[in-house]
């Protein structure tokens, strides 16, 4: 059994030094970016399986690890199913670990990272208050490095 992985009091040191560098009006336009991001997630993916190449452009652009693969995902092997993964991902009639699984081997032309980050970004942006946002720039388990 591993011991804490977060050195918790540095992790707090790390939040005082970044608030002190940020306004109130700064923090409040961040939460209405995100807010908006969750909008907009929860409008295109709505309904999963009418997705087209028009609408996921603009979806995959919003996610850092895909903004610059959008054109392999929407012309390269993945494509043609890329819409069915993403509402079976987003779909709950299976436990979440399971879907994450079942959408990231869909996508196995792609990094583990970037699949990974995606399913992460898809199912916190259109739900956050049922998943929390776990991509490898907040915390990478194999590297044990992140914010």
């Amino acid at each position: 059994m591993r011991g804490q992985v977060v050195d918790t009091e540095s992790a707090r040191e790390f939040m005082r030094e970044a608030l002190a560098q940020i306004s109130e009006p700064e923090l409040r336009a961040i939460a209405g970016e995100l807010e908006a991001k969750h909008q907009r997630f929860r409008s295109l993916l709505a309904r999963p399986q009418e997705l087209t190449p028009q609408t996921l452009r603009p979806l995959l652009r919003s996610v850092f690890s895909t903004r610059r693969r959008v054109d392999e995902l929407l012309e390269g092997p993945a494509a043609p199913s890329l819409a069915g993964w993403i509402a079976g991902l987003l779909g709950a009639e299976e436990p979440v670990e399971r879907r994450i699984q079942a959408f990231c081997e869909g996508l196995a032309g792609l990094p583990e990272p970037v699949r990974h980050d995606l399913a992460s970004e898809l199912l916190h942006y259109t739900a956050p208050e049922r998943y929390w946002l776990w991509t490898r720039w907040m915390w990478d388990p194999r590297t044990r490095t992140g914010a």
